[in-house]
């Protein structure tokens, strides 16, 4: 298996084993906000977001538009990234529901997040740090 191939595999794995284990949902994509703003609340007074915090977009070819959360794009306090330490920082993946809120799909730390197109489909790749799998960084 190639490297690409492996990448792509945990992409898929990590990105939506974790569909139906969490009960968070959201009406709109500003819910979705409001859902992140609840996850820091109880560390942070001020909090602000990049304006490239949210993804909006089709994550999993349903025809629905999900939502891709970059915590390293939070202040907290003037501080950059609360939840990012050296393995990353959090990124969460809010899946679109058929009665139209939103669900967290998956949540992973990672280095860097890219939302790419790979044989007509799209994809999530997450740079995460090797020893979250087991190898060495």
């Amino acid at each position: 298996m190639t490297s690409l191939f492996r990448q792509l595999a945990l992409t898929a794995l990590v990105a939506f084993q974790a569909l139906a284990s969490t009960p968070a949902s959201a009406d709109t994509a500003d819910d979705v906000i409001g859902l992140e703003r609840e996850a820091y609340a109880g560390r942070c007074s001020d909090m602000g977001f990049a304006e490239d915090f949210l993804w909006i977009g089709d994550l999993n070819n349903d025809k629905r538009e999900d939502a891709l959360a970059q915590g390293g794009l939070v202040t907290c306090d003037g501080k950059p990234g609360p939840d990012c330490n050296a393995l990353g920082c959090m990124m969460r993946v809010y899946l679109k529901t058929r009665d139209g809120g939103y669900r967290i799909g998956a949540e992973v730390r990672a280095r860097a997040v890219t939302v790419a197109w790979r044989y007509g489909i799209r994809i999530i790749v997450f740079d995460i740090a090797g020893d979250q799998c087991g190898r060495a960084t």
